[in-house]
């Protein structure tokens, strides 16, 4: 059974197992003896219950000031106006553990929120940033379930890691244009947050910025953006639909994973690099149009969007990655560009409304079950520069019926396991890559491709 206990380092509220003879505090990892952290809190509350149920208008002595650093908060108000001398709130000490403080009045002139300020303050409901604040610190009010609100400073110009995770009840938030760098996950599980403005100089959108904001439904991205960073978008749930400024030159892996009600994005019309799971199980998004200068699509990058039907070209793709499009179960047309030289392993497999494929002479490789399980695809058209097909690349194609390796690609029959073709084909003692009619007495070759059979 755990009971109630105060740090004896820093004076956060905590629970212990009193049959344990020591612990450490999980605010500021210090080891403390547990018996005098039962009797520490136990004096705190005495001194609380002497006065009224909430105490209003902290006083200077609740506080610890040096030459204009607020490094700790003493009091038991729910109600705390910092003094004006303050110019700095350092940090993880501030206010440890302070989960009673329903209100905080900042003054003009405090200048930084330090590194987890007020980190785990859950019954605080509102701040406003007097206008002298440039920079809010990592985790500054991370854990702040019942921040409804927030009115940031008008010269802020730095938001840390993670300052505002886990804000549960935060609904919207302006970040002002002094605003030039954001850190990553700024906003993540911010569950209720409904609309972001972003400030139009910042570059990047960090990893996991909005990560698991699934009420989010409106965003608008400046134009100055050049990185949609790792998981940035992962898990908005709402997300209906985001235009991705032309700027924007990578979107990282998993950027937009699992935004399942994403039905249009407008991608950038030039040079852009998209990552591994970008758009995985986006399963309301019935088409995409790739820029003219997309070099790469990552792997599973499109995987499980089980709405996709059309994929419009780009140009100038060199590489499809593994499982691009795997699972894509409406996907009915493919048109490859003459840039790409290697589908990778799975990239569509289980599109099962493929029906033919025509693969450019620029593709040299297709990787292992590439096409595997496109249970109706019949036709496919192969050239002559593919040197290797994958085991299994067509495998499970129940349907399909003509396909012609070339000679010289490097394959074998279990390229085409499962699929009509080759059961026909072996049936009938015909060549497995095209069908033709063997030849000879002691070495048997193929009629039409010239594929030796190898010897029984």
């Amino acid at each position: 059974m755990l009971v109630a206990a105060k740090c004896t380092q820093c004076g956060a509220a905590l629970e212990v197992n009193p049959s344990q003879d020591a612990a450490i505090c999980k605010f500021c990892d210090t080891a403390f003896v547990t018996e005098k952290a039962m009797t520490n809190y136990n004096v705190a509350q005495a001194q609380i219950n002497t006065q009224a149920v909430n105490v209003y208008n902290a006083t200077s002595n609740d506080f610890e000031i040096h030459i204009g650093k607020l490094t700790k908060y003493k009091g038991a108000s729910t109600e705390v106006v910092i003094p004006d001398t303050v110019k700095i709130i350092s940090g993880a000490f501030a206010f440890p553990g302070c989960e009673r403080i329903t209100s905080i009045t900042i003054p003009d002139g405090v200048e930084e929120i330090g590194e987890r300020s007020f980190y785990n303050c859950k019954s605080l409901t509102s701040i406003v940033l007097p206008d002298s604040v440039t920079k809010i610190g990592a985790k500054a009010f991370a854990n702040c379930h019942k921040l409804r609100e927030i009115v940031l400073s008008n010269r802020l110009t730095t938001i840390m890691t993670a300052a505002f995770e886990n804000c549960y009840s935060l609904t919207t938030v302006r970040i002002p244009d002094s605003v030039t760098s954001l850190g990553a996950a700024i906003f993540s599980c911010c569950f209720y947050l409904t609309d972001v403005i972003m400030p139009n100089k910042i570059k990047h959108i960090n990893d996991n910025t909005f990560f698991s904001c699934s009420k989010l439904t409106n965003v608008i991205l400046p134009d100055t953006i050049t990185v949609i960073g790792k998981g940035a978008f992962a898990q908005c749930e709402n997300l209906i639909s985001i235009v991705i400024p032309d700027s924007v030159t990578i979107i990282g892996d998993g950027a937009f994973y699992h935004c399942k009600k994403l039905e249009r994005v407008d991608l950038p019309q030039y040079r852009l690099k998209i990552g591994n799971k970008a758009f995985t199980a986006c399963a309301s998004l019935p088409s995409i149009t790739l820029p003219d200068v997309t070099t790469e699509i990552g792997g599973q990058a499109f995987e499980n969007c089980k709405s996709l039907v059309t994929v419009n070209r780009s140009e100038s793709i060199s590489v499809i990655g593994e499982g691009a499009f795997f699972g894509c179960e409406k996907l009915a047309n493919i048109t490859l560009s003459n840039q790409v030289k290697v589908i990778g392993a799975g990239a569509f497999m289980e599109c099962r409304s493929l029906t033919s494929i025509t693969l450019p002479e620029s593709i040299t490789k297709i990787e292992s079950k590439a096409f595997s399980k496109c249970s109706n695809l019949i036709s496919v058209k192969l050239s002559p520069q593919v040197y290797a097909i994958g085991s299994g690349a067509f495998g499970a194609c129940i349907k399909l019926s003509d396909i012609t390796i070339p000679n010289n690609t490097a394959a074998s029959q279990y390229a085409l396991s499962g699929t009509a073709v080759l059961s026909g084909r072996l049936a009938e003692n015909l060549c497995w890559k095209c069908g033709g009619n063997f030849k000879g007495l002691f070495k048997k070759q193929c009629n039409i491709c010239g594929y030796l059979q190898p010897k029984q």
